[in-house]
């Protein structure tokens, strides 16, 4: 957005010519930094909010190594990166009729510990018997699909990037017309990459969904 500002200490750091020194940041502010060894980058823990409103989006920055020379160092930026990925749905209502849509749900991992040195992730649950459900969508009064024709969920989820083997365990869950259907994501290869935006296309027709993610 780019914003600037600067780093008041008090009492007055100083820093020494020739020597490296890190710093790390991250949006939203926390100050659970599991720091605990000064040759380390800190980490934070995360524990993503089960309703897309309420949810937060994670990033991470770092200067890994800037060098104090002779006469001071010029002004250092942070470059921020998102940690999380997004994941949006529209679905298109083929059955010639208008239907309700009374909600969408995801089931997938819930927790993880984030590297703000390189943005990794580690300690997630991979197993689906440990995943927890995400609301994507849980409107008050059901949304009417048009017959056809797209309807746009107006939400969207923040998820973990996650590797292709635990996508597939993910399940998402529909309830279309009073019926509910659980879809596993097949795409894309490769599984979530953090910084990405996901849209996944749902086509609805009496006999069935189709599922296709782009």
């Amino acid at each position: 957005i780019g914003a600037e500002g600067v780093i008041d200490y008090d009492p007055v750091k100083y820093y020494e010519t020739g020597r490296k020194y890190a710093f790390y940041a991250c949006y939203p502010y926390t100050s659970t930094l599991n720091y605990t060894d000064a040759m380390q980058s800190p980490s934070i823990s995360v524990v993503l909010a089960t309703h897309a409103e309420a949810q937060e989006d994670y990033m991470w920055a770092a200067l890994p190594e800037v060098t104090v020379a002779t006469g001071g160092a010029p002004a250092q930026k942070f470059t921020f990166r998102h940690a999380l990925c997004r994941i949006r749905i529209r679905v298109w209502n083929g059955s010639g009729a208008n239907v309700p849509l009374n909600g969408i749900s995801l089931s997938a991992p819930g927790s993880a510990t984030l590297s703000l040195s390189n943005g990794s992730w580690t300690g997630m649950e991979t197993e689906s018997n440990g995943f927890v459900t995400f609301t994507l969508f849980h409107p008050a009064e059901p949304a009417v699909l048009p017959a056809d024709a797209f309807y746009e969920v107006p939400t969207s989820l923040l998820q973990f990037p996650v590797g292709e083997e635990t996508m597939k365990l993910q399940t998402f869950s529909l309830l279309i017309n009073g019926r509910v259907y659980e879809i596993h994501p097949a795409t894309p290869a490769g599984g979530w990459q953090p910084g990405f935006s996901y849209l996944y296309t749902v086509w609805y027709a009496t006999d069935g969904v189709g599922f296709k993610g782009t």
